[in-house]
């Protein structure tokens, strides 16, 4: 986030704290017409690009790390796009607002992070400018799906999965709350009420096939704030893997 700070400053015309942040090999680039700017700093295993939109009203900027094959040597700006150039010649650009944080299973979790985090790059200029919720069922109730940042053609090779998602949510739904009770509820026995509690809601599947549920308390404010659900983060093939409490 301090990084995001800096950037912000900079943008605006002060950038010592920022230049004095980052090594002779990193890179910067600062769009203020575009209320955007970009520092690509070099990592043992490749390179962590924050992508900072600045403006009122910004989508939250984007952190993603990339891998040696992926080595940016050129940041610019050009016909309102940010345009991010390789060292084998490969250019990934796109509107600002489709470089927007875009959902990843954490690295920690997650073995195809690096790889992952190239496809949000390559594809930011096929991908909408915001994407929405909508209704579908789920065995015997209706829940909202979005499929984040999904193009066109992702979307229908989503699709698919999705189905398959929706076919097993309710399964889906009991390994989430397992997750969450085990990490937050002391002992077994408690575990079963905590589970009672909750009702998975909404499904949102990410661009690498990964996907999130969001869970809902039945009797607001039992266990959460009000306003508040929680989030699980599922790999592809089912497994839940970390959840948090959003709002």
């Amino acid at each position: 986030m301090r990084l995001v700070e800096l950037v912000h400053a900079a943008v605006h015309g002060d950038d010592a704290e920022l230049r004095a942040l980052l090594g002779p090999d990193d890179l910067v680039h600062y769009a203020p017409e575009l209320h955007l700017g970009v520092v690509v700093r070099q990592q043992e295993a490749g390179q962590a690009v924050t992508i900072a939109l600045c403006g009122q009203g910004a989508p939250p900027s984007a952190t993603l790390e990339v891998p040696p094959s992926f080595r940016i040597t050129e940041v610019r700006h050009q016909d309102g796009e940010l345009r991010l150039l390789t060292e084998d010649g490969r250019v990934a650009r796109g509107t600002p607002h489709r470089f927007r944080d875009v959902q990843l299973v954490p690295a920690e979790f997650n073995p195809r992070y690096r790889e992952q985090c190239v496809d949000v790059l390559t594809t930011a200029h096929l991908r909408p400018e915001e994407t929405e919720y909508a209704e579908r069922r789920a065995g015997d109730r209706t829940v909202l799906v979005d499929l984040d940042s999904a193009h066109p053609e992702r979307a229908r090779e989503l699709e698919p999965r999705l189905a398959g998602l929706l076919d097993r949510f309710a399964a889906l739904e009991r390994a989430a709350l397992e997750l969450v009770s085990t990490g937050i509820v002391g002992g077994p026995e408690e575990r079963e009420p905590f589970i009672a509690a909750f009702r998975a809601v909404s499904l949102r599947v990410y661009l690498s096939g990964d996907f999130e549920l969001h869970l809902s308390e039945l009797e607001k404010g039992s266990h959460l704030l009000h306003d508040y659900w929680i989030t699980v983060v599922h790999l592809a093939d089912g497994t839940p893997v970390d959840f948090y409490a959003d709002a």
